[in-house]
């Protein structure tokens, strides 16, 4: 050491907190490149079937809806992560990744309800009710038996997933990596029915939408109340602007109707699309 030097020993290392759900989502995230990239892309198909796959008259509802319907959060907190952290189809199962249980359940909030042996009984079921929609395919491997979660096609046919095809039934939208903010805790402010509402919202074209909750139970399967409590929750959070107006509408009294429009804001903005 030069005789000059004024540095000092360095005191013994101490032990640190274990990481948490955030420390954990982060992780998973810059290593899946999704954080760096800005969003998640998400299969259109799973938010709303395509109209040429359904007769006229048919709900076009998908597999949001049976999480919807099940009230089934935490479900659709991990298919959305899976989706996250799941970014090409060169894993030994094709679009697949592994973790320990543990982690998987920490990423998700499961340790924040559940604790010992519990947890990883609680996040089996998480991963039980996916793969019982055929959104995933779950297996065990590693000495550490760490649990592989290979995606499927999103439409409950148990198919083999793809994002290469042109076809309309394989195109995705895109989930802003805002929904895992850990300062804007989007994933512990936002209801069920709030976040189906924004995946819809992301799923439409940007821009000003017309959502008439009266049509949601044939255009995207769940209840006009379900609809109108998720919008009302996300203008609640500022996630959306509502922008009220009058339609031409030759058959009524008056001939017009009052219409709402509605707009993705802050985090969620689509204007730069």
């Amino acid at each position: 050491m030069d005789e000059t030097s004024t540095a000092t020993p360095t005191s013994r290392p101490g032990n640190e907190d274990p990481a948490d759900q955030w420390d954990t989502l982060n992780a998973m995230l810059v290593r899946s490149k999704s954080a760096a990239r800005g969003y998640v892309p998400v299969p259109n198909i799973f938010v709303q079937k395509p109209r040429g796959e359904v007769a006229p008259d048919d709900d076009r509802g998908s597999l949001l809806a049976q999480l919807v319907k099940r009230s089934d959060l935490r479900g659709l907190h991990t298919y959305l992560l899976a989706n996250a952290l799941i970014t090409s189809g060169d894993g030994p199962d094709g679009w697949s990744t592994s973790y320990p249980l543990q982690t998987w359940a920490r990423a998700v909030g499961v340790t924040e309800s559940a604790s010992g042996a519990s947890v990883g009984s609680a996040m089996s079921k998480v991963f039980k009710r996916l793969q019982g929609h055929d959104l995933i395919r779950r297996t065990r491997h590693g000495k550490d038996r760490s649990v592989r979660i290979t995606l499927l096609r999103p439409d409950g046919s148990g198919d083999a997933y793809s994002r290469n095809s042109r076809a309309e039934s394989d195109r995705y939208f895109k989930v802003p990596i805002a929904l895992w903010d850990r300062d804007a805790n989007w994933l512990g402010k936002l209801s069920l029915p709030a976040l189906a509402m924004l995946l819809v919202l992301l799923h439409e074209k940007p821009g000003w939408v017309e959502l008439p909750a009266e049509r949601f139970p044939q255009w995207y399967g769940w209840s006009a109340d379900t609809t109108s409590r998720g919008l009302e929750a996300l203008e609640a959070h500022g996630i959306v602007e509502m922008h009220g107006h009058y339609r031409a509408a030759p058959l009524a009294p008056d001939g017009r109707t009052w219409v709402n429009a509605y707009r993705l804001t802050g985090d969620f903005s689509r204007d730069s699309s």
